[in-house]
This record gives structure tokens, sequence and C-alpha cells, in this order.
């Protein structure tokens, strides 16, 4: 009997206290999203970042090893071409195989969304080389005759992540020396 009595005289939650206690909860668990959400958003700008970087490192690599071997196996004439603007490059080597002259061309297509550096060999379809570089420059040096070729890329980024204007800038420059002259 005592038991029952004890049952009795305890006196639960009210409505109030479990509406407060509810109300905490969703407070903290909406806390805890929205500090997920940020930081879910600044990882995925990091990884944008590292994107764009990885592209530049690239295309730079690339774009080293073939005005290195600029004029390889050409008889003559010119091994490069730089457009005025400065914002395409033709490279000349020759083809071992059928003993033609390839022309490796570079430019930047701004019509892309993100813009792309571009890259066509002979009369084949231009093809994407590398995505998210929105500038680049080829400049002779070293000359006349000129003997290396500077080349700066860039790219630029602006987002929205978790109600913050980001805007990432990236820059890289090189000055490559030409070997076949």
């Amino acid at each position: 009997m005592a038991g029952m009595q004890r049952l009795r005289n305890q006196r639960g939650l009210t409505v109030i206290e479990l509406m407060i206690a509810a109300a905490i909860a969703a407070g903290v668990g909406l806390a805890t999203f929205e500090f997920y959400r940020a930081q879910h958003g600044l990882y995925m700008a990091q990884l944008d970042i590292v994107e764009r970087q990885g592209n530049l490192r690239f295309a730079a690599d690339d774009l080293s090893r073939v005005i290195r071997r600029a004029g390889y196996n050409v008889k003559g004439g010119d091994i490069f071409y730089v457009s005025p603007a400065y914002d395409t490059l033709e490279v000349y080597r020759g083809n071992d195989t059928d003993l033609t002259v390839d022309t490796i061309r570079y430019y930047i297509n701004r019509f892309d969304n993100p813009p792309s550096l571009i890259k066509q060999i002979n009369q084949t379809t231009p093809s994407i080389f590398a995505v998210g570089i929105d500038s680049i420059a080829f400049v002779p040096a070293g000359g006349p005759p000129f003997n290396r070729i500077a080349v700066s890329m860039a790219s630029v980024e602006q987002k929205q992540y978790a109600n913050t204007a980001l805007t990432t800038r990236r820059r890289l420059g090189r000055t490559i020396n030409l070997r076949n002259q």
C-alpha cells in the first residue's frame, strides 16, 4: 500500500516543462545544423580552390613541356607565334612520324562558364584543356631573337557559401626557355 501511495504523490512533467525542453532541444539542434552547414560550405570552397590550383599547375606543366619543345625538327621559319593581345600562343614543332610540322594552339574560351583554357593541335577540334582559367598572357622574352616565353595564368572565382561571399584568386607565372632555336 505504501508503494501505491508513493506513486499517487509523484508528479510528472507538466506540458509547459515539456514545451520548454523541446524548444531548448530544437535550438541546440538548429545551432548544430547551422554550424555543420557553414563548415561544409567552407570545405566545398577549399575543394574548389584545390581543383583550380591543380588546373593551373597542370596547364603550366604542359605549356612548359610544349614550349621547351618548340622548334623541334622545324627547318627554318618561326617556332612560335604570340598574338598581339598576348592571349594566344601557337607553337610549331616537327612530327617524327610523318615529318610534318604540328601547330599547337592555346587560348582562353570566355564563352564557357567557367572560362577554360583551350588546346588545339593542327586543325583538329579544339578541346578543353583546363577549366577555370580566366586569363592567360604569353610574353616573348630574351630577344630578339626570343629564347624565352613568360606565361602568366590567373583563376578568379566568386561563390556564396553559408551567407558569405568568397572570392578566390590564384595566379601562376613561369618563364620557359626555348631549347630548339
